[in-house]
């Protein structure tokens, strides 16, 4: 097996695919590794990966570097077969330059990360080179999609006993997804190129955000999850930017060191239009420069909703006579499904006199269907591991991945337009903890007025 890295040079490269590949190639002896990107690095390309990590002399032996064009791919023609991979990790902007040079070979096999290409045109144009070549085999990456809690939440929410009962419109006030960043760019000035929507909304939220509101059966496979996500995403209605917010915290362009009016906070609120969800507002945030590295979903419950929680709870043996404060204290309860750092889903129940939480799916829990699905490897190591031996794993389809470009296309939401600026270390910005009130107060009318 050949491995191709278009991008070897770069950041992602050397943190995660090299370490990655350097976990999963016991199993593979016969592994070989290509690194290919514009820089000339012949001489001293091993030294540039470790330095972030060290290896056995026997990984680095199976790497290979080649200098040169993306537009020109005559010098890999005699280090490559049919059964080559070729992985890019380099910015989208030179997705069509390599789409075109890999022309020369026949029906490669083509990995490509998030975001899928720059814009809504770029992303039709890998989709029409897909079209256009039938039996080349192309994997849209979203690691995301390979965390523990992703994993997991299909088949937990599969179960007819499970806290599937719950998640519905009769009982949901409303939900809220996070993913916070404590860091900030902290000198990595590509992402601005980007912004936040594209870094994270479109694709790591997005993915989650489908996880929890699509209805599964159970032993679905990787094709079928694509499809429930497509189901889902049709019935998602437009966006109203008046209701979206975009932030940058304040030390952003001071750190950059020019002035950039790059989102790093984003605030949107989605509704889909089904019998299921109707009228639950869910409310996808992302910041960078917070005060926390969090991934969870938080699903607020409506208060007459409350016995039917209890009768949930009390028909495992594992709760009953937990719930320890008189109902009519309990001003709020939730639900949280924690993806990073606890990876643990439990209900929390708030009165005057504090909080009681009760886990439901304990990390152990969690952690043990990753097994049963990737066995020890995790993330990177799970697509390459795949990739390589012919299996099955979660990726991101090519429907899908055109339904969040639409969405989300910046013509529509403007994210550069309107920025308000926040202090880098607060928990949520003012801003942005009033807007989740407005969404969680609106009444019917509202919602009918939400998209006019």
């Amino acid at each position: 097996m050949k491995i191709v890295i278009f991008g070897a040079s770069g950041d992602l490269a050397k943190r995660k695919l090299f370490p990655a590949l350097a976990k999963v190639e016991g199993g593979a002896p016969d592994l070989k590794i290509i690194g290919y990107s514009r820089a000339k690095l012949e001489d001293n390309f091993i030294t540039k990966i470790t330095e972030f990590e060290t290896y056995k002399q026997s990984f680095l032996d199976k790497i290979m570097y080649i200098s040169g064009e993306y537009s020109n791919l005559e010098k890999l023609k005699d280090f490559v077969d049919e059964e080559t991979l070729f992985y890019f990790s380099v910015p989208p902007i030179v997705y069509p330059t390599l789409f075109s040079g890999l022309s020369i070979f026949s029906n490669p096999k083509i990995a490509v990360e998030k975001p899928f290409g720059n814009d809504l045109k770029s992303f039709l144009n890998v989709r029409k080179f897909i079209s256009q070549h039938e039996n080349t085999r192309i994997y849209l990456i979203d690691h995301y999609l390979l965390k523990p809690m992703c994993v997991a939440l299909p088949k937990i929410l599969s179960k007819r006993d499970s806290i599937r009962c719950l998640l519905n419109n009769n009982c949901v006030r409303s939900v809220e997804i996070y993913i916070k960043e404590e860091l900030g760019i902290e000198g990595r000035s590509y992402f601005n190129d980007y912004g936040l929507v594209k870094d994270v909304v479109q694709n790591h939220l997005s993915e989650i955000f489908c996880l929890l509101g699509c209805t599964y059966e159970l032993s679905m496979d990787s094709d079928s999850l694509k499809e429930k996500r497509v189901q889902f995403l049709e019935k998602v209605k437009e966006i109203n930017i008046k209701y979206t917010l975009f932030g940058q915290y304040e030390e952003y362009n001071k750190e950059l060191g020019f002035s950039s009016d790059t989102e790093t906070f984003v605030l949107v609120p989605l509704f889909v239009e089904n019998e299921r969800w109707k009228k639950v507002p869910f409310v996808l945030i992302a910041g960078k420069g917070l005060n926390e590295k969090r991934t969870e979903i938080r699903i607020e419950f409506k208060r007459k909703s409350l016995a039917r929680v209890c009768e949930f709870l009390d028909s495992s043996d594992q709760f009953k006579n937990h719930i320890e404060i008189p109902v009519k204290d309990i001003e709020y309860f939730e639900l949280i499904i924690n993806v990073f750092p606890d990876n643990e889903i439990y209900f929390r129940f708030k009165s005057k006199e504090g909080f009681i939480k009760l886990v439901i799916y304990e990390t152990c829990e969690i952690d043990r269907m990753m097994v049963e699905n990737y066995g020890k490897y995790k993330d990177h190591e799970i697509i390459f591991n795949s990739l390589i031996n012919n299996h099955e794993f979660a990726c991101a389809g090519v429907d899908e991945a055109e339904i969040l470009w639409n969405l989300f296309d910046e013509k529509k939401l403007m994210p550069k337009s309107n920025l308000f600026f926040y202090r880098k270390g607060v928990d949520m910005p003012d801003i942005a903890s009033d807007m989740i009130v407005k969404l969680k107060e609106k009444n019917d009318s509202m919602f009918d007025s939400f998209f006019n």
